[in-house]
């Protein structure tokens, strides 16, 4: 496909001047006064590569996923970790995160790294659509056979019309996203011989239900 060619000869592009960017600012931090105003400016730019950083992932992953490197994973750390990646963005936004992580589901078999992106996304598709103060829940827990994962938040909801489309590549409700979150997330899921489903409704929020196979 030349749509695909293209975008992964564009990601080829952008990620090797960024490679070099990222590479000269660690070594320049490595040199610079701590808590001075020079490590301030090296760190808003370091921010601004892993964004960056995450959107030629994200591009990438829409068109083909790496081979998948299943291991035991411990979901609870997981989901931790995913969060955690957020906790700046959700303590300016004043969002709260609530846990509700079952026992039996620190040895699931799964790519470590590509599930922590799933739920990084639909972690930060929540936090998106949330106004100061709400919540995102996420509970995980073992059911028939299956993990059984749970994104619910307080957001603004989504409009029936446009249920349908939420999981297709560069489609968005909100303003300034590039609309990719949630296909990589559906991606990586599948992958897993999963699947993802959402209920919705103007004005009361969402939830996003992931449901993978415990092999």
């Amino acid at each position: 496909m030349k749509s695909q060619r293209f975008a992964f000869g564009l990601i080829h592009e952008i990620n090797n001047p960024l490679s070099v960017i990222s590479a000269r600012t660690e070594l320049l931090l490595l040199k610079t006064k701590k808590n001075s105003s020079q490590e301030e400016s090296l760190k808003a730019i370091q921010e601004q590569i892993e964004r960056i950083e995450d959107i030629t992932k994200k591009i990438s992953y829409c068109f083909k996923l790496p081979k998948l490197n299943k291991t035991v994973v411990n979901i609870s750390i997981l989901i931790t970790s995913s969060l955690n990646l957020l906790k700046k963005d959700a303590q300016y936004n004043k969002i709260a995160f609530k846990k509700s992580l079952h026992a039996g589901i620190d040895n699931i078999r799964c790519d470590e790294k590509l599930m922590k992106f799933a739920f990084f996304n639909l972690a930060q598709n929540a936090l998106q659509s949330m106004a100061p103060g709400g919540t995102l829940k996420i509970t995980a827990r073992k059911q028939k056979g299956l993990l059984k994962v749970t994104f619910e938040d307080t957001g603004r909801g989504i409009s029936k019309i446009y249920l349908k489309k939420i999981f297709e590549p560069f489609f968005s409700i909100k303003e300034k996203a590039l609309g990719l979150g949630l296909t990589v997330a559906k991606n990586i899921i599948e992958e897993h011989k999963g699947k993802i489903s959402v209920k919705s409704a103007q004005g009361k929020g969402s939830v996003f239900t992931v449901l993978i196979p415990i092999t």
